[in-house]
């Protein structure tokens, strides 16, 4: 996703407690950073896809992404299904999966990205704006990838489940309701008609005590055993990206 979610960090570690095979991750921002990437489209033909199609032809793969993080997750499964290697019979992904992808295009014209970042720093530094050199990367590229989102072009075959929290002003625990980052996020009436432009099968849960910055801790058992029952009987060995 837009915020750092690497290897070490405590959301991997219980997933990977939870996830029933082989777990790799890709840190979205960082190696959008470093491959100079201006939309995640380009982060996936140049990070995930070359993983993919170089590994075992015989894994189950599921492709995951958290908030932003879904964006190249969709963009690879149209990418391997353009490739040939759509669905699991054409040696493509098994399953996607996202957790609370409220990030979504066509973005609305009203949006002024702007106004947004602005917003952002005077609720993060009260109003003086002094930000580290770090943050005013990730905030600039976050912009920038954003910004650049193409539009889908088609809907991949593959499903995807999506596990949302409750909209961005509904937010459960009282740090993430206080987290100005949740301006970013769009709520569910956006959302909703964008989300049939990507996949023709979708299956979306809703867990009400969740918020956007602890899904994948608090409730990364429930998600394996979900993805875990969707993946069952499929006859290959278990290969996860995120």
């Amino acid at each position: 996703g837009a915020l750092r979610f690497g290897e070490v960090s405590a959301a991997w570690t219980a997933i990977s407690q939870s996830w029933p095979g082989q777990l790799h991750g890709l840190d979205t921002m960082s190696l959008a950073q470093k491959f100079a990437c201006s939309s995640l489209q380009q982060l996936a033909e140049i990070c995930i896809l070359p993983r993919l199609l170089g590994g075992d032809s015989d894994a189950r793969i599921v492709l995951a992404g958290w908030s932003l993080g879904a964006r190249p997750v969709y963009h690879t499964a149209a990418l391997l299904e353009l490739a040939g290697h759509g669905g699991t019979d054409g040696g493509g992904a098994d399953l996607a999966f996202a957790l609370d992808d409220r990030l979504r295009t066509p973005v609305p014209s009203v949006v002024d990205f702007t106004a947004q970042r602005d917003a952002l720093i005077t609720s993060l530094h009260g109003g003086t704006g002094s930000l580290s050199l770090e943050e005013r990367l990730s905030l600039r590229l976050s912009e920038v990838l954003i910004r650049n989102e193409p539009v889908p072009r088609f809907r991949s075959v593959l499903c995807c489940l999506e596990f949302l929290c409750p909209p961005p002003d509904a937010q459960g625990s009282a740090e993430a309701r206080g987290n100005a980052w949740l301006s970013l996020l769009q709520e569910d009436h956006v959302v909703s008609p964008r989300r049939t432009l990507c996949y023709q099968e979708l299956e979306v849960s809703l867990l009400p005590d969740a918020d956007h910055f602890a899904i994948g801790v608090h409730h990364a058992w429930d998600i394996a055993q979900r993805v875990r029952a969707r993946t069952a009987g499929r006859g290959r060995s278990a290969r996860h990206h995120s």
